[in-house]
């Protein structure tokens, strides 16, 4: 499966409210590509729907760190 499909998958899965297993898929194709900002924003999405709040908070830091040091090398 490439990471489009993944992609499609997980989103497709969210539609549905399938949160627990949209968010592994998500999970997955971050190991992949873990300074992706915007994967760590959907998966603190993720995390704050199924009222993980801590691991949200993280991931949602996690992606204010990785934007700012994109802008920073722009």
């Amino acid at each position: 499966m490439t990471d489009f499909d993944s992609f499609r998958q997980a989103y497709k899965l969210c539609q549905i409210g399938e949160w627990s297993t949209a968010l592994k898929v998500y999970e997955k194709i971050l190991k992949q590509d873990p300074s992706d900002a915007y994967l760590w924003y959907t998966i603190g999405d993720l995390h704050e729907i199924l009222e993980n709040y801590k691991v949200a908070a993280m991931c949602f830091d996690k992606a204010k760190s990785l934007m700012l040091e994109m802008s920073e090398n722009y």
